[in-house]
Parts: C-alpha cells; sequence; structure tokens
C-alpha cells in the first residue's frame, strides 16, 4: 500500500522530475511490439492486462493523452495523422521516448532497463487515425481491435467523465479541435441536426470510430469482441492469443478478475446481464435516436435491440 502511494506520488505530483530523468536513461533494445486499439471504457485496460502477463511485457498506458501523452497537446483529443505525430509514435514503439505516465501501470518504475521485454501499446485515442496508421505503417505483430457496443462505451464514458449526461465532446473546451476535423466538417450537417448535445456527443462518438466497426475483417488487425470474450473467452481471444504466441492456459486466472480501472470503482461481476444492462439507461425515444445515428455512420455489427454483436 505504501508503495502504490509513492508511485502515484510521482506519477501524479512529481512527473516533472522524472520524465527528464526517463528521457536521458539509456532505453534497452525491445524485441518485439503488440498494440491494442481501443476506445476508453471498452475494457481495454481489463484485456492489457491479461494479455500484459501471457507476454511478459511492459504496458505502455495511453501515448495519445492530450496532457501527459507522448504527443503535445497542439494535436488535440483525437489527433490528425502527421509526418510530426507518425515520427512521435515510431520513437514509443521503438522504446526511444518514455515518461511517467508512459509506465505509470508498471509494479516497477523502471521496467525498460530490464533486457529485451516486448512492449505492449494501448491506445484509446487512435481509432480514428487507424486507416492512416495502417496505410503508413506495418507490424510484425497484428495489432488488436477492442470492440464493444457504441451505446455501452459512451454511456460509460459518460458516467464515469461527467456529472451530467450533456456536452461530453461538444462543450468549448473540445469544440475548438472538432470544429478543424476534416471528417466532422463531412457530417457536420447530420451532427449538428441534434438540439440535445447528449445526441451530439453519441453521433460523435460513432464520427471517431464507424471505421473500426465497419471494417474490424480488415486482416491486418485481429478483432476482438468485449461481449463475446465475457461469454466465451477462449473462443473469442483464440486468434490473437495464436498471434501473440501465449497459451491460454498462462492467462486464464486473469481472466476473471476485474481490471485495475474497475477495481477502484468496486468489483463487478462480469456477466451476459452486464452486456446488456445500458440498455435501461435509455427511454424507448433515446435509444430510437441512438439507433438512427448508427444508421447513419452504417454502423450494422450492433444495434440498440441487442448487446451482442452481429459477426456472423
Amino acid at each position: 500500500m505504501k508503495n502504490n502511494k509513492i508511485k502515484k506520488l510521482i506519477i501524479y505530483r512529481l512527473y516533472f522530475i522524472t520524465d527528464p530523468i526517463l528521457k536521458i536513461l539509456p532505453n534497452k533494445k525491445n524485441n518485439s511490439l503488440y498494440i491494442i486499439f481501443s476506445e476508453a471504457r471498452s475494457g481495454s485496460t481489463w484485456l492489457a492486462e491479461i494479455l500484459r502477463q501471457g507476454l511478459d511485457a511492459t504496458l505502455i498506458w495511453e501515448p495519445l493523452h492530450i496532457k501527459r501523452g507522448a504527443v503535445s497537446s497542439k494535436f488535440g483529443y483525437r489527433p490528425y495523422w502527421s509526418n510530426q505525430l507518425k515520427d512521435k509514435l515510431l520513437k514509443v514503439f521503438k522504446g526511444k521516448f518514455l515518461n511517467t505516465w508512459l509506465i505509470s501501470k508498471e509494479d516497477k518504475l523502471l521496467p525498460f532497463l530490464k533486457a529485451s521485454k516486448p512492449l505492449l501499446v494501448k491506445f484509446i485515442r487512435a481509432n480514428k487515425l487507424i486507416p492512416e496508421i495502417f496505410d503508413d505503417l506495418t507490424f510484425k505483430n497484428k495489432p488488436i481491435i477492442l470492440l464493444r457496443h457504441p451505446a455501452s462505451v459512451f454511456l460509460s464514458q459518460v458516467k464515469r467523465f461527467k456529472k451530467s449526461r450533456e456536452n461530453l465532446w461538444w462543450n468549448e473546451k473540445r469544440k475548438r479541435f472538432i470544429l478543424k476535423d476534416p471528417r466532422f466538417l463531412k457530417h457536420k450537417k447530420f451532427i449538428t441536426k441534434f438540439k440535445d448535445p447528449f445526441y451530439i456527443d453519441f453521433a460523435i462518438f460513432c464520427m471517431n470510430n464507424y471505421h473500426i466497426y465497419n471494417n474490424y475483417k480488415d486482416d491486418r488487425m485481429i478483432p476482438i469482441f468485449y461481449e463475446k470474450m465475457i461469454l466465451s473467452p477462449e473462443n473469442e481471444l483464440a486468434e490473437a492469443l495464436k498471434e501473440w504466441n501465449i497459451k491460454y492456459d498462462k492467462i486464464n486466472h486473469l481472466i476473471k478478475k476485474p481490471s485495475s480501472e474497475v477495481a477502484k470503482e468496486g468489483l463487478k461481476k462480469k456477466s451476459k446481464d452486464q452486456i446488456a444492462k445500458w440498455k435501461f439507461k435509455l427511454t424507448k425515444e433515446e435509444a430510437e435516436i441512438f439507433q438512427s445515428i448508427l444508421d447513419y455512420f452504417s454502423i450494422k455489427v450492433y444495434d440498440m435491440k441487442n448487446g451482442i454483436p452481429k459477426t456472423i
């Protein structure tokens, strides 16, 4: 407990001292790179902590965090792809850039000093960049894309990050970045037709993520559906474990444990009931409007009637 308090003190209060030290210390070569793409509140921490154990890897935490990540805040909350951003991320992928935030989930604050340890990079802000990343970069190990019902993820984000349901995205702080986004400009007429910021926020969420929902069969990545992982983890993880050379027996005991983020909020049993509990948070009218937004962005793998993905 005492060590955790010291660690949190360093990560959240004294990083202005430790970050410069991490930048000048020599980093040993990492043999392998593994990547998870997802959204906040989709189960990505749970999955990353499971696979980290299977790989015996260093977990690199949220490189695109607007304040503490590997890139400047000028890139915004959902950055555009550019040569500058590419160069920043390549340094992260090669272990050439580290800071206190990026290794904040490690038990030891200097994990990179262990020789030849793989890197497992977890993104929750890069889904919109995936087309450009895959067009510009190649990966020896196929990245994983973790998917969960859009309404489930969005409502969980609202609950976690906002006290009210309004203005998760459509607020003055983030609007200045959104208004410059070419993807937003393409869909502006549809998104801004809603008067309630609640629906605007969900439309922006879908705008940021529709590519991964509509292209999860892209053979350059491995899709994992959160709902199927809860119902049948061994089957849903099979392709990823084979690709990443992890034996299921090595991680089986971890699957029933909550992630470190969920544990902070109190242990919640993962079950079929949990998969669709988001449906009870919406009125019939709200669910219908959400469905119209899914329809607009051609998201068909999920709908508002069922919590299970339609992947067959």
